[in-house]
C-alpha cells in the first residue's frame, strides 16, 4: 500500500468547508488538472460520479463513507488496484485543517502507487492551497451577509 497526504490550515469553519466540498460539479475550481467532475444520486454513501482529467481519462468513483462537516472517502479502480480518497477537517490549534489522504492498495499498488506518488506530492498541496483561498474567500462571504443581516 502507497499512501501519500498533505494538509493545509484555514480560517473558515467546518461547515463552509464542507459545503465547497460536497459541490462536487466545483470541483474543477480548486482540483489541478481535473476539467470536469459530476456527481449522480447527491452527496451520500453508495453515490457514484466521474472525474475528467482531460485527453479520455475519466476516472469513476463511488462515495464510501460521509461524515457531515468531518469527512468523507471516495473509492476508485485503476491499474487493478483500488484508490481510496480521504478528505478530513480536523481542529488544531485554533484553525480547521482540512488534510486529503490517498491510499494506493493492490497488486501492482507498488509500481502504480510510486507513480501516483510523484504526480500527487505537487498536486495535493496545490490543491489544497487553492481550496483554502476558496473556502477563506466563502467564510469572508457569509460573514459579511450575517454582519449586513444583522444591521438591516
Amino acid at each position: 500500500m502507497i499512501v501519500i497526504e498533505s494538509s493545509i490550515a484555514t480560517k473558515a469553519k467546518p461547515s463552509v468547508i464542507w459545503n465547497r466540498l460536497i459541490d462536487v460539479v466545483s470541483w474543477k475550481e480548486w482540483v489541478v488538472r481535473l476539467v470536469s467532475s459530476k456527481l449522480t444520486g447527491g452527496f451520500k454513501v453508495g453515490s457514484s460520479g466521474q472525474l475528467n482529467m482531460g485527453v479520455d481519462r475519466v476516472a469513476h468513483f463511488v462515495i464510501k463513507r460521509v461524515e457531515p462537516d468531518r469527512m468523507f472517502v471516495l473509492s476508485s479502480q485503476s491499474w487493478g488496484n483500488e484508490v481510496v480518497f480521504s478528505y478530513i477537517i480536523s481542529f488544531v490549534g485554533g484553525m480547521q485543517r482540512m488534510t486529503i489522504r490517498v491510499e494506493v492498495v493492490g497488486w501492482t499498488s507498488w509500481i502504480f502507487g510510486l507513480w501516483f506518488r510523484f504526480i500527487l506530492k505537487k498536486e495535493l498541496p496545490a490543491s489544497l492551497t487553492r481550496l483554502a483561498f476558496l473556502v477563506e474567500e466563502d467564510q469572508d462571504r457569509v460573514e459579511r451577509e450575517l454582519h449586513s443581516a444583522h444591521f438591516k
